[in-house]
Parts: structure tokens; C-alpha cells; sequence
């Protein structure tokens, strides 16, 4: 039987619960009146931006007030949809997310920038005392993912991370039949998300001049001056799979099932001790797509659970082999009595060699109950108000993302890596430690 224990998961069930007990900080009380909205100002207005706010234009108490974006056509077209939406010219096209920031009037801001920009403007919009929603995958940094949370937890700001799975029905579903042993004890977990097309992993770099409209340079931000292509920041392999600017699908893939991993062990409050494995990633000369591009990890925690995590090419006839519900990422929880498997939307299960339908199942009889979100904005928004942890945390953020940068490191030293999961550094190869952020170029990084 598993053994009470006080977790985060326990603190936010019994939080809730108690809410009308709970004594709030006095930043809870910004809406003064029941007719004042939150306002939010959007931070990377690109594709990914269009459906977050279709969220928040659905939610009665917020107001989006600014659209940010370097590039014209993003923050314009953002804007327009938000004005068009409230029938009045209340939300402003911005090029600089630094006038947002300081501006006392927005009360939370929404990044999607590309990755490299998260940290450094979740740093500057914490310190502006700014609560935040940030896209996944966190960054580049693991040391500025630790200041990023220090600045929320001094300051007692609201961050919600970009893992939607953490909203999700079927998630929560797993996380319950998981945490209730409905398959018995957890001995082994298999993870895999998708990946760039082998076929289009190659995009040769030619500089093209840059168009009218687009603050080249405040795109690039704190990442290296290269020189400006199309396929550099208007085409999504090249911000996704470029290695200035993100890690690849290991990290803005991964983070979905990296994510329900963490969540279903209960182990949101650390990360792994342990990485080796292989993997493969494109060198050739004036290619910008040189993100790791396939990989097949052994992961371990020091509770001794080991995890494969694997890209979705390798993970195929593995998975297929005893799960026939195939699909191009997921989390598979082996247990003594059999398995519960989380893919994006969906989850099933096996016991004891049988398969069972999910909605067969008596859920009420469960103790641990996962923690019950109405849609991953919502739940922001709802924080922002309440002042209470939303679903996910900046701790679990950087938990996750740990897992992604440990195995890009492991990949491309071909060393076993051991780690800390409390001082977050490679312990047994310390020169690879520089392999867990990044330089930043002046001015843009000069804050953090």
C-alpha cells in the first residue's frame, strides 16, 4: 500500500478544499471592484499565440490590452482580432515587450515567443511584478530557469507553465489510475514524443535582407547575431529546430509526456539522477536545422524508477509490439498488475492482461484524487485572481525541462551523465554543465 505522504499534489487538493478559510496575500487584491478584468498583455504573437488567446478571448474577466511581437504583421493581426472581438479599439499593437512590462496597468502577461526569449522575459516581467503564462518548453538555461523561480516565489507571483495535459481529462484519468496503483506498483516507464521528419532535417542558410516590418535584431534578442533568412524565424522548423533559439522536439515535443511522467510519479519536486544513451542530430556545414533529432535515453530517478525516452521513430515497434493504440507521443506507466498509457487527448489501460474501458471505470472509488482544472487558461486566470498555484507550477517546469536538457547533453557528449536534482548541475562531468545554458548577447541578456 503506499505510504501517506504530504505532497504537492495532497497540498493543493486540501488547498482547495479550504479555500474559503484561506487567508490571502494582499497582492490578491488588484480587482478592487467585481466589474474590474484582468489585463493581460500577449508576448509573441506567432502561430502558437492564436490559439491561447482564443482561450482568453472566451474568458469574461480578462481583457487583453497589448499584442508584442517584433514582426508587424504578428502583433497587428493580434491586435486587430482582440479589437474586433470587444468591438473597440482597447488592445495596442506593440513592438518592445519592454513597454508592457513596466506598465502598471497590465497585470499578467502571456509569452509565446520563440524558446530562447521565455526566461529572459519571464525574468523581466517577474521582476516588473508581472504574473505569467509561459509556453513550453521553459528555455535554454537551467541556472535562469532557477532565477526565473526564485523571482516568482519571492515576489508570490502566479506562473503557469504551457503543459495543457496538466487540464486535461484524460490526464488527470491516468494520473489517478497511476498514483491509485490500479496497476499495481510502478517498476518502469516508457516516454516518447515526435520529431522533425528525417527527409526535411536539412535547410541551407542563405542571407536574404530583411524585410520591411520585422525588428530582426529584437527577434534574435539574446540569442547570436546571424545573419537574417525566411527560414530563420518566418518558418516554425527553423525557430523549433535551430540551435540557437531552442533544443529541438526533445524539448518542445517532450515536454507534453516529459510533463505527465513527472505528474503521474508524484515526483514534480525533482527530476532524474541519471541519463545515458545515443542519438543523432544533423552537422552538416550551413544547415540550420542542427537540433538533436532522434534519441533513445535511459533515465533514472533516485527513487530507482527507470524510464526510456525515446523519439517517436525509435519508440514505434517497441511500443506497438504490446500496445496497440499507437501513437506519435505518450507516457506508458508499467505496472506490477499491468499498464496505464497517457497519449496527447487519450488514455487506456491494461490489468492483469485484460484491457479496460476507461469509462467502465468507477473513479469515485479512488482516494488520491488529481487536482481538477476547467481548461489550462481558465486555470490561470483563476490564479491570478485566488493567488493559489495554478495546475503547473514553475517547479514542475523546470523538473521537466531538466529531463530535456540532461538528454540533449548526454546526446552530444556520449557520456553518462549524472545529476543533482536539488543544485540542478552535472556532478560526474562538470565541464558539461556549460552545455545547460547559454551566452547571452548585450543588451538583451544583460538583466539576467
Amino acid at each position: 500500500m503506499k505510504m501517506p505522504h504530504t505532497s504537492r499534489r495532497d497540498f493543493i487538493k486540501h488547498s482547495v478544499a479550504a479555500a474559503s478559510l484561506t487567508i490571502l496575500p494582499s497582492c490578491a487584491t488588484f480587482r478592487k471592484r467585481p466589474s474590474d478584468k484582468v489585463t493581460i498583455a500577449l508576448i509573441g504573437c506567432g502561430g502558437r499565440m492564436k490559439a491561447l488567446l482564443k482561450e482568453l478571448l472566451a474568458i469574461d474577466s480578462v481583457q487583453v490590452v497589448a499584442a508584442v511581437d517584433p514582426i508587424k504583421a504578428n502583433r497587428d493581426e493580434k491586435a486587430q482580432t482582440c479589437n474586433l472581438h470587444y468591438g473597440g479599439n482597447y488592445c495596442k499593437a506593440v513592438e518592445n515587450y519592454n513597454d508592457v512590462i513596466q506598465d502598471r496597468s497590465i497585470d499578467g502577461v502571456v509569452i509565446a515567443t520563440q524558446d530562447h526569449w521565455h526566461v529572459p522575459i519571464a525574468i523581466a516581467a517577474a521582476r516588473a511584478g508581472k504574473d505569467m503564462y509561459v509556453e513550453k518548453p521553459l528555455g535554454l538555461s537551467m541556472p535562469r530557469a532557477e532565477i526565473l523561480r526564485k523571482e516568482i516565489r519571492s515576489r508570490k507571483l502566479i506562473f503557469q507553465y504551457g503543459t495543457q495535459q496538466h487540464s486535461s481529462v484524460s490526464g488527470r484519468q491516468a494520473i489517478e489510475l497511476v498514483q491509485n496503483e490500479y496497476v499495481g506498483k510502478i517498476t518502469h516507464c516508457d516516454v516518447w514524443s515526435p520529431v522533425l521528419d528525417p527527409k526535411k532535417s536539412f535547410s541551407a542558410i542563405e542571407e536574404q535582407p530583411i524585410p520591411e516590418g520585422i525588428n530582426y535584431d529584437l527577434w534574435l534578442g539574446p540569442a547570436p547575431y546571424k545573419p537574417y533568412s525566411n527560414d530563420r524565424i518566418l518558418n516554425q522548423k527553423g525557430t523549433w529546430h535551430s540551435y540557437d533559439y531552442a533544443l529541438g522536439f526533445i524539448a518542445g515535443w517532450g515536454a507534453h509526456p516529459l510533463d505527465m511522467l513527472q505528474w503521474g510519479l508524484d515526483l514534480e519536486d525533482t527530476t532524474i539522477s541519471s541519463c545515458e544513451g545515443s542519438g543523432t542530430w544533423n552537422d552538416e556545414p550551413n544547415n540550420l536545422l542542427n537540433t538533436v533529432h532522434t534519441w533513445d535515453l535511459a533515465l533514472q530517478y533516485k527513487s530507482g524508477i527507470d524510464v526510456r525516452f525515446m523519439d517517436t521513430h525509435t519508440a514505434e515497434p517497441l511500443i506497438k509490439e504490446f500496445h496497440p493504440y499507437y501513437r506519435a507521443n505518450g507516457v506508458v506507466y508499467h505496472g506490477t498488475e499491468g499498464y496505464v498509457v497517457h497519449s496527447r487527448g487519450a488514455a487506456y489501460v491494461s490489468r492483469n492482461g485484460q484491457y479496460e474501458r476507461i469509462n467502465d471505470i468507477d473513479f469515485d472509488q479512488f482516494k488520491i484524487k488529481a487536482v481538477q482544472s476547467p481548461g489550462h487558461m481558465q486555470n490561470f486566470i483563476d490564479s491570478m485572481i485566488s493567488r493559489r498555484d495554478p495546475v503547473s507550477t514553475i517547479e514542475a517546469a523546470i523538473h521537466s525541462d531538466a529531463i530535456s536538457h540532461i538528454g540533449n547533453a548526454a546526446v552530444r557528449s556520449g557520456k553518462k551523465i549524472k545529476f543533482d536534482p536539488k543544485s540542478l548541475v552535472i556532478t560526474n562531468e562538470p565541464h558539461l554543465n556549460s552545455m545547460l545554458t547559454r551566452d547571452l548577447r548585450s543588451p538583451y541578456g544583460d538583466h539576467v
